[in-house]
């Protein structure tokens, strides 16, 4: 943390995110063969196609097979923004060779984005934008059964119980979490803001955070990752101030 109250902090990624690539490369290293990742591109936003170009040097470097799939407005600028992505998604869905779907938003905006993001098989939702994942993100349901993704909600007994562990209890999995808001938890957790004395669950317990924005996708998700943490949470957006918390 900075020794300056007051004054903020920058951050370089390269030494955060080292531990994680050598986890995930020795995962990698004991599999059969390397997982496969489909990125379905289906806009001229260069953003978008910037993001895609990242995605694949990021799995080159990993050990993923990464395929970028471009169909409407990327393949031809005369085509339709968004032409074709729910069929590539459902192509990819009953595709067995397919171990993960990552499509690049914003496609339409609004109840359109959130429609296709629904469609994503929750078995290869590598995002966590399927209403499953949220659901266990607001009720801070951290380990899931496999079994249960196939069910049309979630299961009643599915709520958090005792002590948190910190690995997944045996038949469980880690439930998926938007990478943007559990990068920004990874952060300040590697510059000392959560207390590793607390036990897992607790560790940002007496901190109050400011999350400036309320996004679906990154500010809504954050606000809510730290709360079930510990924190007091203070979510700012252009019409409201709201605050998150999990005390009693």
């Amino acid at each position: 943390m900075s020794k300056n109250p007051g004054h903020g902090v920058l951050l370089k990624s390269d030494a955060i995110a080292q531990p994680f690539r050598a986890e995930v490369q020795a995962a990698l290293a004991d599999l059969p063969r390397p997982p496969r990742l489909i990125g379905i591109l289906s806009t001229t936003n260069k953003p978008s196609r910037s993001y895609a170009e990242f995605t694949k040097k990021t799995c080159d470097d990993l050990g993923f097979e990464f395929i970028l799939k471009e169909v409407g407005a990327a393949t031809d600028p005369s085509w339709a923004e968004g032409e074709g992505a729910e069929e590539a998604i459902i192509e990819a869905n009953e595709d067995d060779a397919i171990d993960g779907i990552m499509v690049y938003y914003p496609i339409y905006g609004g109840q359109q984005d959130h429609y296709l993001q629904q469609i994503v098989s929750p078995y290869k939702d590598v995002e966590g934008l399927h209403f499953m994942f949220h659901y266990n993100l607001y009720h801070n349901i951290r380990f899931i059964r496999p079994s249960s993704l196939t069910l049309s909600a979630p299961p009643k007994d599915s709520e958090p119980t005792g002590l948190l562990p910190e690995a997944p209890p045996p038949g469980t999995v880690k439930s998926i979490i938007p990478c943007t808001p559990l990068a920004v938890v990874k952060c300040l957790e590697h510059v000392g803001v959560y207390n590793t004395l607390l036990k897992y669950g607790d560790r940002a317990y007496g901190k109050t955070v400011t999350v400036i924005n309320r996004s679906e996708v990154v500010g809504r998700p954050l606000a809510a990752l730290l709360a079930n943490d510990g924190a007091r949470v203070f979510s700012a957006d252009i019409d409201s101030i709201q605050e998150y918390t999990k005390r009693p």
